[in-house]
């Protein structure tokens, strides 16, 4: 774990060194798991850290994304290139890329309109209208088909072992829980995951929803924040986005079946998914949540909020998808 008041330092100085930046002050922004920060100096920038060397390629694919989508008249940050000619710069170890600052009003925590959250959802089909078959990955369908769920079963029980040992804690046992209930459902992975055949995969965002959108003052909306980007069904990237814009897991009556067809139409008058991408949907993002890494041992090592928060995030919407998936699947096919 770095050293903040260290690492700003060294970040003050590289900043000066490889961008010609005199800063006069760093802040932090918290509420992100990639360490990223806002650089006060003549103007104001953006910077996002990566930890290994293994994160160039996130960033290089990053900044092709932003300079392919400017091309094509989205509103994107852009990364700004140092005194090397290099999209990012080594700092204390770490790797990390400078952007302009966009002002505008970000939405991470407020209400999204109905008429906002339909627009993005046209704009998420215009994005992916234009990436279609722009960009294509070999392995595309690994994560989707070939699940471990011996790997699976072996890491949720390290961790459960690991919380046995340590000195009681209230939290630990949401920990144990959802991880108890993930070891309940992951047998059903492998027979979900042979229904994903012939599924549409596209480029996209990775991470879209209104927590990366920003309006500025002339009403422009901004797309930030690619590091997620990568080949996935479009259809979980669709429905995924709806999920988080509108909190539709925080309780049994909070999913809008009328405003989540609505946005699913918006999205298609973009762009086109077949029969199969819609009855699958509400299986992908459930197969997606159940495999991907809940924060448990950030949380165990940093005692961090919000390592926590994402953990009952995440198995609010596995409990909701898993009682709630079938519904979902045969409102939105016969709409």
């Amino acid at each position: 774990m770095k050293n903040e008041d260290l690492f700003k330092f060294e970040l003050k100085q590289s900043l000066f060194k490889y961008y010609g930046l005199k800063v006069n002050k760093i802040e932090k922004i918290n509420h992100s798991f990639t360490d990223c920060y806002i650089i006060y100096a003549s103007d104001k920038y953006f910077v996002k850290v990566f930890n290994n060397e293994q994160d160039i390629y996130k960033i290089k694919q990053e900044n092709e994304l932003l300079n392919f989508l400017k091309d094509k008249g989205f509103n994107v940050p852009y990364i700004i290139k140092n005194k090397e000619g290099n999209i990012y710069t080594k700092v204390a170890g770490y790797y990390l890329f400078l952007e302009n600052f966009i002002q505008g009003y970000a939405y991470t925590d407020e209400k999204i309109n109905e008429d906002e959250l339909l627009k993005s959802a046209k704009l998420l089909g215009k994005m992916h209208q234009v990436l279609d078959n722009q960009y294509d990955d070999l392995n595309k369908e690994d994560y989707w088909k070939n699940i471990n769920i011996e790997k699976e079963k072996d890491y949720l029980n390290s961790i459960l072992n690991e919380l046995k040992v340590l000195p009681k804690d209230t939290n630990y046992e949401i920990i144990e829980k959802a991880i108890k209930h993930k070891l309940r459902i992951l047998p059903k992975l492998k027979e979900m995951s042979k229904r994903f055949d012939g599924i549409t995969y596209v480029m996209t965002h990775g991470d879209y929803s209104k927590r990366n959108l920003l309006k500025d003052a002339k009403e422009n909306i901004y797309i930030v924040d690619f590091s997620d980007a990568g080949v996935y069904p479009a259809a979980f990237e669709v429905i995924r986005s709806y999920f988080i814009s509108t909190d539709s897991c925080k309780n049994e009556n909070s999913f809008d079946y009328n405003l989540f067809f609505k946005y699913v139409k918006s999205y298609l008058e973009e762009f086109p998914l077949n029969k199969k991408d819609l009855e699958l949907m509400p299986y992908l993002f459930l197969y997606q949540i159940l495999t991907s890494n809940y924060r448990y041992q950030e949380y165990i090592e940093t005692k961090d909020e919000k390592y926590l928060n994402f953990i009952k995030w995440k198995e609010n919407m596995s409990l909701f998808l898993e009682v709630n998936a079938d519904k979902i699947s045969e409102f939105i096919n016969l709409s």
